[in-house]
């Protein structure tokens, strides 16, 4: 009874595995209020969506970029004085 459990709880999720991590990215950076509150400014001005807050990593991960303006809201990002490095969100599926 355990293993189908188990196993019903493996399949639930496969379904989602390609949706974590799409058009999605970490922006580390200095752990200043400033430099906070200039990073969330941008993202309302982007039309994005913070995804998660990692306060005690000094990163934010914002989500909501279209394909078209992917690399244009990295660059933003990037070009921000306190940003020490923007990075793509990947999820890595161990074959079966």
């Amino acid at each position: 009874m355990i293993s189908a459990v188990f196993l019903w709880l493996l399949s639930a999720c496969s379904g989602h595995e390609n949706e974590k991590g799409k058009n999605t990215l970490i922006i580390y950076h200095e752990g200043s209020a400033v430099c906070r509150s200039s990073l969330l400014a941008l993202t309302t001005k982007l039309h994005l969506d913070v995804v998660y807050s990692l306060k005690t990593m000094n990163a934010l991960v914002v989500g909501g970029i279209s394909d078209r303006h992917y690399h244009q809201a990295e660059q933003a990002y990037k070009n921000k004085k306190c940003v020490y490095g923007v990075n793509k969100d990947e999820v890595n599926i161990m074959p079966e």
